[in-house]
């Protein structure tokens, strides 16, 4: 094949057909992944990808060759050639604006400042160091990142790592708290169900309702919650006051509403209401939602002469005793509802200030406590599954670290790593999209530092004036919605009224904005599309234009003539 065929294959129409239908193809799935994502993700994975700029070159070079055949051209062929011509200019603008324009949105609404602030599709690094400077950034599909280290103004250098386009946040536990600050990790493990569970376990933090760990305040606490209650506490929901030595100790159902006495005192206990099951309900109101003694609450009257007391007494242990009205002095009696354990219930238990763990297992007929062997496995009696701690820490400081997450996980974001350069020393720090944080590396002074989107200040403000919403005559379908806006110069003082809605864009100072989106829940907000290209875009594009409609007026229009 000589280089003529060559060239004859490049300008044929064969071809010309073939990328204009690979080009529609593209740009028809281009539109409904649009419609599904964002434009931000549509044009960096389809309009600014090497791919379509390389589809684009081709459909050009095709139109290139193609008048490039029939030189010297003829006085018949100048319409063909003045048409070919804009196409390849048309091709030329809409690849350029696509690199070299500007495109953002911007958030307005009804009665807010005047605004100038675009944010653009592109991410930044926005450090603050007094100054406040921003790096766009680009992440290709490797997780590299440019560019790949930053300058501040204070001398500080920032090198830009690693990118994750999908990460989440990992608890972590290290043991260097200064003061007693106890963790539990536990495994949880059952064939059966044929699953393993691990986690961190904190003071008052329950697990599955059956699972908790609770912290002993002292060694008669410790006694009280490690020893076997009475068999009576096994099968029924008791309220115990106690004063001076003295004690009541009284089942709970049976004695609501009457008047009952301390033994050898002159303090009188009245029980003025009892929930077996508390909730709150949708009005903040306390009800029970079942007669089972899950979870029980009582409001129980103290008096004691002219002196009374109203309590909220609570069956979990986690619960402290609540005062909620009080006449004369403090009585001083020590008030506490024992509650009958659930069918199965584990509870971890720490000794304030100590080392030492001990395990709690109770059913409605049996009790079993002592001291946990870390690493060696607990029966919970739950088919088949056994709970092992594996570590004890007495001072546990908890933290985060950043992982990479599957694709479109839920509750999951972009993530740079950072490593800020000041002096001898550095330090690395993983930016979650959105996120501020502080750094200090060396002496240098802090900065705060946060991945986000790119903004772009306009050198003018916009306030939205009026957001107007309308409808079809006799129904609520809506019509259509127009924004009111204000467009001010604040250097030559020019203002102009402008109205925004679908396919009506509006112009000031070369920015058009075009309505992109609103909000049915609120009518007084709307965002805009704010969209600028350079000045020789703009000419490339309109001349490509004026160019292709006149040289089909001149194949069509003025054949005579040519």
């Amino acid at each position: 094949m000589n280089s003529r065929q060559i060239a004859k294959f490049f300008g044929s129409l064969k071809l010309a057909v073939t990328l204009l239908t690979i080009l529609t193809a593209v740009l028809t799935v281009a539109t409904f992944y649009e419609s599904r994502t964002s434009t931000a993700a549509v044009t960096a994975q389809v309009y600014r990808s090497w791919w379509f700029n390389v589809l684009l070159a081709a459909l050009g070079m095709n139109l290139a060759v193609a008048a490039g055949l029939r030189w010297p051209w003829k006085q018949h062929q100048v319409g063909f050639v003045v048409t070919h011509a804009g196409l390849i200019m048309i091709l030329g603008g809409c690849s350029a604006a696509w690199h070299f324009g500007t495109e953002g949105m911007m958030a307005l609404r009804v009665g807010e400042p005047p605004a100038n602030n675009v944010q653009l599709d592109n991410r930044a690094l926005v450090v603050m160091s007094p100054e406040v400077t921003q790096t766009a950034l680009r992440m290709d599909r490797r997780g590299m990142v440019h560019p790949k280290e930053v300058t501040l103004p204070g001398g500080m250098r920032l090198t830009l790592e690693e990118f994750y386009p999908n990460a989440k946040t990992e608890m972590i536990i290290h043991e260097n708290a200064k003061q007693w600050s106890p963790a539990a990790h536990i495994l949880i493990q059952s064939k059966r169900a044929a699953h393993d569970i691990r986690q961190w376990m904190f003071p008052n933090q329950r697990l599955f309702e059956d699972l908790a760990f609770v912290i002993a305040t002292d060694a008669a606490h410790l006694a009280r919650l490690t020893n076997a209650p009475p068999a009576d506490a096994l099968k029924e929901v008791r309220l115990l006051v106690t004063l001076k030595e003295q004690q009541l100790n009284t089942p709970v159902v049976g004695n609501t509403g009457k008047d009952l006495s301390v033994p050898g005192t002159d303090l009188s206990v009245h029980i003025l209401n009892y929930w077996p099951d508390f909730r709150m309900g949708a009005k903040h109101e306390i009800v029970s939602i079942s007669e089972e003694p899950n979870n029980p609450v009582a409001l129980v009257l103290l008096t004691r002469g002219e002196n009374s007391e109203k309590w909220f007494l609570f069956g979990s242990d986690q619960m402290q005793p609540m005062l909620r009205e009080q006449k004369g002095t403090p009585i001083g009696a020590q008030l506490q509802l024992r509650a009958p354990p659930r069918p199965t219930q584990l509870t971890l238990t720490a000794l304030a200030n100590s080392a030492d763990l001990y395990f709690v297992m109770q059913t409605r007929t049996e009790f079993k406590s002592g001291p946990v062997a870390i690493g060696q496995p607990l029966a919970l009696r739950w088919m088949d599954a056994q709970l092992t701690v594996e570590r004890f820490l007495t001072n546990a400081v908890a933290g985060e670290q950043v992982v990479r997450a599957p694709d479109h996980p839920e509750q999951s974001q972009p993530a740079l790593r950072v490593t800020a350069h000041g002096g001898a020393s550095s330090r690395p720090e993983w930016l979650l999209f959105g996120r501020p944080v502080q750094v200090r590396s060396g002496n240098a002074t802090p900065i705060q530092m946060v991945f986000a989107w790119a903004t772009m200040p306009l050198p003018f403000t916009v306030t939205l004036e009026d957001f107007v919403v309308e409808r079809d005559e006799g129904s609520h379908n809506i019509a259509g919605w127009t924004s009111k806006v204000i467009f001010t110069d604040p250097a030559s003082g020019e203002q102009k009224r402008a109205d925004v809605w679908m396919n009506h864009p509006a112009v000031f100072k070369g920015y058009k904005f075009s309505q992109a989106s609103w909000n049915p829940q609120d009518l007084k907000y709307t965002v805009l599309q704010v969209k600028k290209d350079p000045l020789w875009v703009i000419v490339l594009t309109w001349t490509g234009s004026g160019l292709t409609i006149l040289g089909i007026a001149l194949m069509f229009y003025a054949r005579r003539w040519v």
